[in-house]
């Protein structure tokens, strides 16, 4: 066998053994490090350890996109070691709109994209093609499970209710009035009463939509004001009329106290704690309230917070030890309960708040586009925000809005979260009444 005549000299052979011996003492660290979650930061000139992405979102067979690069992963996605960064991160599905955020990614942390469901591509269709009647007005229980319609004619009133799980109408009542029927949804449960006036008399009528065989009607004298209760097991109100407050369900009505004409706002916390307010002071049989602003209406009262309605904005006043602690004062009108979330959702035309139980309060969305109607999406608070002739999923947690519908007229709104249906009633193209979107 004959060898290449190539001479490596000692000097050579040390430079040689001295490079492997440097080579080895800078790529083993790097290579550690790499395995170990470190990357180095171009941009800073800094080494930073990784962090991870993780996505989870409906439906599951969607398609995760990372830098527009294709995540070849199902449903959770678990994407460790990432450098930290700002990522674009994109869920797709065919039939669905796309989700596309910019999401940061921190050294050592975990970023989550959670609770997301990818909003449906779809067209409002007409349902309840059997009412042959001019809808005169559209009122939405709770949940969406049910909307009652009222229809006129010659000043005939027909209400009808409508059940949008098993698509059945069923007529409630005919009345023959000069003035429309006052139709209240409780805020809490599937029950509605419908108030009526006849012979300077208020005709209240309360009703268990899950079953209209549970009904109950009184007889008041004119200008009856009330409020729902909460988590009953029965239709319930509290009422206040000729200088009582009284306890009416479909069973039976209870006096709960008398008060003097100087009260100018009330509220029942429960059977046992009335609050009553007259002269900017509210209290109860244990605590009292000093109030700068005059309250037109209380909301809700727990025992953390106060909510209510002055007339220029919303009120809420935290309270700890029996002492006013906070008081915030949100530019809006328009207030609903979220049963999802149990908080509180009020706005105006350009803001859009959330009132949490504890008290404090959260400016959720400001715009120059109108929202007039505010229903939840989904128990994560996706909301949908509409105005005349548009319907848009607005999620406040990731501050994405996606165009639902557009270009028709839309006056009232209905959402049943379970089926992922949006009814509304208005105009689609040349076609006026009730439609359902899904989404």
């Amino acid at each position: 066998m004959t060898y290449p005549q190539t001479k490596i000299t000692r000097n050579i052979r040390l430079t040689i053994m001295i490079s492997l011996i440097i080579t080895f003492f800078i790529i083993s660290p790097i290579i550690i490090m790499y395995t170990a979650g470190y990357r180095y930061d171009f941009s800073k000139h800094e080494i930073k350890q990784t962090g991870v992405l993780s996505i989870d979102a409906l439906p599951k067979d969607l398609t995760v996109y990372l830098n527009n690069v294709k995540i070849d992963k199902k449903i959770p996605v678990w994407l460790p070691n990432r450098a930290p960064g700002n990522y674009e991160v994109k869920l797709t599905k065919d039939g669905y709109q796309d989700w596309v955020k910019n999401i940061d990614i921190a050294s050592k942390k975990t970023s989550y994209i959670k609770e997301i469901t990818l909003f449906k591509k779809s067209l409002p269709t007409p349902i309840l093609a059997d009412l042959q009647k001019t809808i005169a007005n559209f009122y939405s229980s709770f949940d969406g499970q049910y909307i009652i319609l009222t229809t006129k004619e010659n000043n005939i009133f027909e209400i009808y209710l409508y059940e949008t799980n098993t698509e059945t109408l069923s007529s409630l009542s005919r009345i023959k009035t000069e003035t429309e029927p006052i139709v209240s949804w409780s805020p809490f449960n599937n029950y509605f009463l419908i108030q009526t006036t006849e012979k300077q008399k208020d005709i209240i009528q309360i009703f268990d939509a899950t079953n209209q065989n549970i009904t109950k009607t009184y007889t008041y004298d004119k200008s009856v004001i009330y409020q729902w209760t909460k988590n009953t097991s029965v239709p319930s109100i509290y009422l206040q009329n000729n200088g009582q407050i009284i306890l009416a369900t479909t069973d039976s009505e209870k006096l709960l106290t008398n008060i003097d004409s100087s009260i100018q706002a009330w509220y029942v916390q429960d059977e046992n704690n009335v609050w009553l307010y007259k002269n900017n002071t509210l209290k109860n049989g244990l605590s009292e309230y000093h109030l700068e602003s005059t309250i037109k209406n209380i909301i809700d009262i727990n025992n953390n917070r106060l909510i209510y309605k002055t007339d220029t904005d919303i009120k809420v006043i935290k309270f700890f030890d029996n002492k006013i602690q906070e008081i915030n004062s949100i530019p809006t009108q328009q207030i609903i309960y979220n049963s999802q979330t149990g908080e509180w959702i009020t706005w105006s035309w350009w803001e859009l708040w959330t009132i949490y139980n504890n008290g404090d309060t959260k400016l959720l969305n400001r715009t120059g586009e109108k929202m007039v109607i505010i229903n939840p999406l989904d128990q994560y608070g996706l909301l949908l925000i509409a105005n005349e002739n548009k319907i848009t999923g607005f999620n406040p947690g990731y501050y994405l809005s996606h165009e639902l519908f557009n270009n028709g007229q839309i006056l009232k709104t209905a959402v049943d979260i379970n089926t992922r249906k949006i009814y509304f009633w208005g105009k689609v193209a040349d076609k006026t009444g009730v439609f359902e979107l899904e989404y």
